[in-house]
């Protein structure tokens, strides 16, 4: 009985969350799609001149500790093996950069190395005024990618704790939570030759 009432008393560990969702903006190539292409994820043609191939991604999370306090840093990473560099890590935004810029690394170790630098986190504890929430990251207008290469595109989001020494981005189980949403731009890969870069 003893055993029963202190296995009822023991405490809840904290659960962090983050999710996300590529959107297409209003208007933008990827907005309404015929039948045959892709259904099962986004996807931009790049191939109509008329429209804007753009997306933006919808992030919703919640890193706030028992004492209602943000204490974890939200980290966004695009991917692609067949870019080079591969790693694009979306840093905090600032007044003049919409959504934040981009900072490329060529390998998994260089990108890991950089994760506890306090400038590199998409949101870091310091600037996260909210804790939770759900914004765009690209303001609900979008961001183009003409010239980004054809192919499809991850887009991680991770929850971690940059001043743990366990924290490592090559190391899932050191993270607080993630997710991962895909996009396709043109084609599944990059092309031989003409259409390698969405335009």
């Amino acid at each position: 009985m003893l055993g029963s009432l202190m296995l009822l008393a023991s405490p809840i560990a904290h659960a962090y969350k983050i999710s996300m969702a590529v959107v297409m903006p209003k208007g933008s190539a990827g907005e309404t799609l015929v039948a045959t292409q892709p259904s099962s994820t986004k996807f931009s043609p790049c191939s109509d001149k008329l429209k804007v191939d753009a997306f933006d991604i919808q992030l919703t999370f919640d890193v706030l500790n028992k004492n209602k306090i943000a204490d974890r840093e939200i980290y966004i990473i695009l991917y692609n093996a067949e870019n080079s560099p591969k790693y694009l890590l979306l840093m905090s935004p600032t007044i003049a950069i919409q959504g934040g810029p981009l900072r490329a690394f060529n390998t998994i170790y260089d990108l890991d190395q950089a994760s506890t630098i306090a400038t590199f986190p998409y949101l870091p504890r310091e600037r996260n005024y909210v804790g939770a929430g759900t914004i765009n990251l690209f303001g609900g207008g979008g961001v183009t990618i003409d010239g980004v290469i054809s192919g499809t595109w991850q887009i991680i989001a991770v929850v971690g704790d940059r001043l743990s020494t366990k924290f490592s981005l090559d190391e899932p189980s050191s993270w607080e939570a993630w997710d991962v949403a895909t996009v396709v731009f043109g084609r599944p890969w990059i092309g031989k030759t003409l259409g390698r870069t969405c335009q």
